[in-house]
């Protein structure tokens, strides 16, 4: 019987370990500090081709937040997104396209890449330009 209660124990302990270490597998963070906004990316995992997640928008000055859910299918590492609602700004001149999100390691790092409709400044034209989304500190 004290055998049995001991093995029970130490499956238990084994058990919650194992569910702690997937549940922080099945959630990611990534933001990208631009110019006048900051943009968190979180992304839940729920299967291998499934996902779930927010985008959240603040501007620095203005100390609003909008917030925007979206969902997905992945496969590899190609994400393809459809947001709930209307996406947040994320720049004044920046535009959210329908391009597919792709997670790339770089450094060993995996951070987001996403392409965005952008005005050039310097050149006053607009292009596809790629934003770099890094893990959240």
């Amino acid at each position: 019987m004290q055998y049995f209660k001991k093995l029970m124990l130490v499956l238990t302990c084994s058990l919650f370990i194992f569910l702690q270490v997937n549940a922080q597998k099945n959630h990611q963070c990534f933001e990208n500090n631009g110019l006048k906004y900051k943009t968190v990316i979180t992304i839940n995992f729920l299967s291998s081709t499934q996902i779930t997640g927010t985008v959240t928008s603040e501007e620095y000055d203005a100390e609003t937040e909008k917030k925007v859910d979206f969902t997905g299918i992945i496969t590899g590492k190609i994400l393809k997104i459809k947001f709930k609602n209307t996406p947040p700004i994320v720049g004044d001149a920046t535009e959210w396209t329908n391009k597919p999100w792709i997670l790339k390691k770089n450094k060993g790092i995996e951070n987001l890449y996403i392409i965005f409709h952008s005005k050039n400044y310097d050149t006053q034209k607009w292009s596809n330009t790629t934003a770099e989304f890094t893990t959240c500190q």
